[in-house]
């Protein structure tokens, strides 16, 4: 029997629970990130589904990636059910063969009659995911550590008008395109210059400036942790993050 993986996916993280095939299972194994985010899935689609259809839906929190998909799959193990992506991963997952494909005639049509395949913004809908909600991961800093806080990429690599520990999540994703631009790329021209190999080694070089700076995470938690203990004076983070900190009363800007 083949092994069988359902995948959504979009720009940054997406999990939408369309099961197709597996809707008449008992129980399904939902794999996403945490927080506010997951929250929201759970309250939003995945409650209501259970209530819809009967089934339980275990929700399993990871840091993103493909390696534990690849390590089921050709383990003939399978036991994530639907996986919360992001884009990069989607689309490396499905070039790999990991993924089931999703026809898109099978997706239901949007409220006003619009078909899946016209209903969803650009690269949202591939062969092996469906798009679900774009996220930002965002600068935040502590406004009580500045009496003028940082304003652009460029300040985030300024160690000498804004001194002080950085938090950056542990992957190339985001990352690499924030040095780049702080040096001096245009936005437009981005993955041009990343696509060569001088490209990377510059924005390499622009992390290197900071690097015994920085303190890396792997879940929005500890991103939010690091600024609230001060351990850096800012941050890449999930902007989610950040309304929820300031909810809570922490004097956190993006």
């Amino acid at each position: 029997m083949r092994q069988r993986f359902k995948i959504t996916s979009v720009m940054a993280l997406t999990l939408s629970l369309f099961a197709f095939e597996t809707a008449a299972r008992d129980e399904l194994n939902v794999v996403s990130w945490d927080g506010a985010y997951v929250k929201s899935q759970i309250l939003g689609f995945i409650r209501p589904y259970e209530d819809e259809t009967g089934a339980r839906v275990n929700v399993i929190q990871y840091t993103g990636g493909i390696e534990e998909i690849r390590r089921q799959v050709r383990a003939w193990n399978v036991k994530w059910d639907v996986v919360d992506l992001e884009l990069f991963d989607a689309i490396r997952a499905c070039e790999e063969g990991l993924l089931e494909p999703i026809d898109p005639e099978s997706l239901p049509a949007a409220p006003d009659g619009t078909p899946a395949s016209e209903d969803f913004i650009n690269v949202s809908l591939m062969p092996c995911g469906v798009g679900n909600v774009v996220g930002s991961t965002v600068v935040s800093y502590d406004r009580e550590r500045f009496e003028k806080g940082p304003e652009t990429l460029e300040d985030f690599f300024d160690l000498k008008q804004f001194p002080g520990r950085r938090g950056l999540r542990r992957s190339p994703q985001g990352n690499l395109e924030w040095a780049l631009v702080a040096d001096g790329v245009p936005r437009g021209n981005v993955y041009e210059v990343l696509s060569t190999e001088a490209g990377v080694d510059r924005a390499f070089t622009v992390l290197n400036r900071i690097k015994p700076y920085i303190e890396w995470w792997e879940e929005g938690e500890e991103a939010i942790r690091l600024l609230e203990t001060g351990q850096v004076v800012m941050s890449s983070v999930y902007s989610g993050r950040v309304d929820d900190a300031v909810q809570r009363g922490e004097p956190l800007e993006i």
